[in-house]
């Protein structure tokens, strides 16, 4: 039992150099797709060391593009797939593991690459190994540090793709290409909504969870929603509600916050943010809250609004949106009052606030200067702002009105016809 595990992907990985949709893989698959779609003949210790063997194939680069498995729903990649199937677990033990999987797989695999990856650069070039030196010995050293240079140069000019971590998360865009695990799965939209329903469940009295899992149910959802661009409108109202319980002074609540800016993208309307923007700005940026607890208040409300810009494009919210029954998310606000109101934080007295404050006031000159007052926008956003520098709406798409960069093209083109310096 303890060497299926991990002599299963090295089986699998031989059987799949000589034919990729071999017999055998498919036999295999079906197998362990048997044993996860039949949760009540399988018992819970059987069932995590087949996710343990599924996990092992993934990090071996086995299994990891889209094959067309079957399976209805799950398809794709036979060892996301599989995983997609556990997420569905009504099993506490089983269903967090594969959430697991999706969120820290990646990180696994760039650990053990990076390793390898110093095992390999590290090629010790002795020049004293011989006192007597000839041709053949010094050819011999010449090798070896062309080969210790060579593998570095390989070490430097790996993409960003290998080289990234989750730790660089620096958007929505570029968090998708950290999570490639996740980008496999076929059915999103499908997954999230059981997985909402799974964690609007988990406060009732008949499925008690732990706060760990709770935590580690939103982090998976919130980051699905963000890499995939999902809406799912009902999270929102949810996640308000965790904001505004205990203020900063609730458990893990820098994680909460984390987790709300991973679930708003483009895609999201700007009035269902409306609602966690004046929470956070209510239970956080406030004088009665510490330094330190207004300085991660403003950098989430910055981040929020860097994710989904339409947000700045809306002058005067909608109040009949706030009276609609359910739709708890939505609420008026003045959004230019908001903005300027929050930029005043950059002349604080306290100074992580006064910091925060002015990187906020930075990115809505270089986004939506239109909203600061004159004194606020600066010689940047004043320029901005006369040249009709604005967001996009929600649903908007800017179309290309010429090539960027061509007006270089005709300087250059003018100065060299009037016989100015020669670039």
């Amino acid at each position: 039992r303890k060497l299926v595990p991990g002599g299963s992907g090295g089986a699998v990985s031989g059987e799949d150099l000589a034919a990729l949709n071999s017999t055998y893989r498919r036999a295999f698959a079906g197998v362990l797709r048997g044993h996860l779609s039949n949760p009540e003949g399988t018992s819970l210790a059987r069932t995590k060391r087949i996710l343990d063997a599924v996990a092992a194939l993934y990090k071996m680069d086995v299994w990891t593009s889209v094959h067309g498995s079957g399976g209805g729903s799950v398809g794709g990649a036979d060892a996301v797939g599989l995983m997609a199937m556990a997420l569905r677990s009504k099993e506490e033990g089983v269903y967090s593991k594969a959430m697991r999987f999706f969120l820290k797989i990646e990180e696994i695999k760039d650990e053990n690459a990076k390793k390898k990856l110093d095992e390999d650069s590290n090629v010790d070039v002795n020049e004293h190994t011989h006192s007597k030196k000839t041709r053949k010995r010094k050819n011999s050293v010449l090798r070896q540090k062309a080969l210790r240079s060579k593998k570095q140069t390989k070490r430097e000019q790996k993409d960003f793709y290998e080289n990234a971590t989750v730790t660089s998360d620096k958007g929505a865009v570029v968090s998708r290409r950290l999570y490639p695990a996740m980008e496999l799965l076929v059915d999103p939209h499908g997954i999230a909504e059981d997985v909402f329903r799974l964690l609007r469940s988990s406060g009732s009295s008949s499925s008690k969870i732990k706060l760990e899992t709770k935590l580690l149910i939103m982090n998976f959802l919130t980051r699905l929603i963000g890499n995939h661009g999902l809406v799912l409108l009902g999270l929102y109202p949810y996640l308000i509600k965790n904001l505004s319980g205990g203020g900063a002074s609730q458990r893990n609540v820098t994680s909460v916050l984390a987790y709300t800016v991973q679930a708003c993208h483009e895609e999201v309307p700007p009035q269902e943010l409306h609602g966690i923007l004046r929470a956070i700005a209510t239970n956080f940026v406030t004088e009665r809250c510490s330094g330190e607890t207004m300085a991660v208040g403003l950098n989430t409300l910055r981040s929020i609004m860097a994710r989904c810009h339409a947000i700045l494009a809306e002058e005067d919210g909608d109040p009949s949106l706030a009276t609609e029954e359910g739709n708890t998310a939505a609420v008026h606000m003045d959004v230019p009052a908001f903005v300027q109101d929050l930029c005043g934080y950059a002349k604080h007295r306290d100074r992580s606030v006064m910091i925060a404050g002015k990187s906020f006031l930075n990115f809505i000159r270089a986004v939506a200067p239109g909203l600061l007052r004159g004194r606020d926008r600066g010689l940047v956003g004043s320029a901005l702002a006369r040249s009709g520098e604005r967001p996009a709406k929600f649903g908007e798409v800017k179309g290309a009105t010429g090539v960027r960069g061509s007006d270089l093209l005709w300087e250059y083109e003018k100065k060299k016809k009037d016989g100015g310096r020669k670039w």
